[in-house]
């Protein structure tokens, strides 16, 4: 069920999408939906580092999404980051 978070989070970064009209911003929101996606898939699932840094990636973004869209993208992998162990 956790990484259903993983999934939640890819699906908010492709809603995204639809709301820019930067082609660049349009293909960091794919690419970072893609590794959240293979994340949630893969066996192993991701480290904290790993998490962190999309998380990061996407409050990078601030500019170009709204702040409420960063923060329910954030806040799913948040999610699944409390059920990871580690840091």
């Amino acid at each position: 069920m956790s990484r259903e978070q993983l999934r939640k989070a890819a699906a908010k970064l492709e809603d995204a999408r639809e709301h820019t009209d930067d082609a660049e911003t349009d293909e960091q929101l794919a690419e970072y939906a893609d590794r959240l996606r293979k994340m949630a898939d893969a066996e192993d699932g991701p480290d904290h580092g790993g998490l962190a840094r999309i998380t990061h990636n996407v409050r990078e973004l601030e500019g170009d999404l709204e702040a409420s869209e960063i923060e329910q993208i954030v806040a799913h992998v948040n999610a699944y980051r409390e059920t990871v162990e580690g840091v």
